[in-house]
This record gives C-alpha cells, sequence and structure tokens, in this order.
C-alpha cells in the first residue's frame, strides 16, 4: 500500500479495488478506471500523499511519474488545466464533506468535474 505523507505515486487503476484511507479512515474505493495522485501533481500537496490507498485484491496499476505527466502536458497543454480542476474539485469535496461519507474523495469523471468546477465558487 501507500501510505499517507510518503513520496507520491500516481497512477491509473487498470484492475481490481482499491481503498483510500485518510487518518485511518475509509473514505472511498476505487475501481477500474479510476485515478489518483492529481492533487500532488498540481502542487497542491508538495508531492506527498494525503491518503493510504490499500489494494483490497491483487490489481494492476498504470503508475505515471511526475516526468510522465509533465512530458505529456507539454504536448497537450489542456491536460494540465484538466488536471488541476480534477484536483481542485477533488479537495473541494474533501473539505465540505463529512469526513464519513464514502465518496468525499473519489475521483469524477472529467465531464463532471469540468460541470462542478465552473458552477461552484472557490
Amino acid at each position: 500500500g501507500m501510505k499517507q505523507g510518503e513520496e507520491l505515486a500516481r497512477g491509473i487503476v487498470r484492475s481490481r479495488c482499491l481503498d483510500v484511507f485518510v487518518d485511518g479512515v475509509c473514505v472511498t474505493k476505487l475501481g477500474t478506471g479510476d485515478y489518483f495522485g492529481e492533487v500532488a501533481l498540481v502542487g497542491y500537496s508538495d508531492n506527498k500523499r494525503t491518503a493510504d490507498v490499500v489494494a483490497t485484491s491483487p490489481l494492476e496499476l498504470f503508475e505515471l511519474s511526475r516526468a510522465d505527466v509533465f512530458a505529456v502536458t507539454q504536448q497537450f497543454p489542456i491536460l494540465q488545466g484538466r488536471l488541476q480542476v480534477m484536483a481542485q474539485a477533488r479537495l473541494r469535496r474533501a473539505n465540505s464533506t463529512p469526513s464519513d461519507s464514502p465518496s468525499n474523495l473519489s475521483p469524477e469523471s472529467p465531464d463532471d468535474t469540468a460541470q462542478h468546477g465552473a458552477s461552484q465558487g472557490p
């Protein structure tokens, strides 16, 4: 598993399930196609993990380094903006939703995130 406060890994879940814990409390589950690590990618967490991520079964994971993401965002600048919108939305949900809610850190689709990001204030 990946532990809160450690150097960040970023990834996209290819198959199976991960549980996400903040301060020992399970806040969400991630499944196929979900992602994590975007909060640190855009500089909101000093490149440290903000949660523990624990595999609940054997899994396949696409891990992305900061250099990988930087190279892609240089070629496709709109992606950097989308990552920022997704990270801001996740932080906003985490700060506004009670910690016992299982969905406060779950990812949204980019279209849902962009709509929420455009309609909600800071």
